[in-house]
């Protein structure tokens, strides 16, 4: 294990996804997020735009929308210039 998630009862990143949005007056449908482990399935299952990397757990796969290429070495990196090639060229 290289990390841990510290989390209150009850809440994700999925919650924190959704204050985000509330505070910012947007809505989840035009949000794209990205994850890799089931620490990010409610928030890739929040978003309009969910992606898990390739090389994911099968928990964070099953909640995105779509699979991003793998993490190494610029898996989302790949990913920004596929969604926004205008300004990552």
């Amino acid at each position: 294990m290289t990390g841990c998630d510290i989390l209150r009862a009850g809440q994700d990143k999925a919650t924190g996804l959704q204050a985000l949005l509330d505070h910012l007056g947007l809505a989840a449908a035009d949000c794209v997020a990205v994850g890799d482990g089931p620490n990010d399935a409610g928030m890739l299952a929040l978003a309009g735009r969910s992606y898990c990397m390739a090389d994911g757990m099968k928990t964070a796969k099953a909640a995105a929308k779509a699979l991003a290429p793998a993490a190494a070495p610029d898996g989302i990196a790949q990913l920004c210039r596929s969604l926004w090639p205008e300004i990552f060229r």
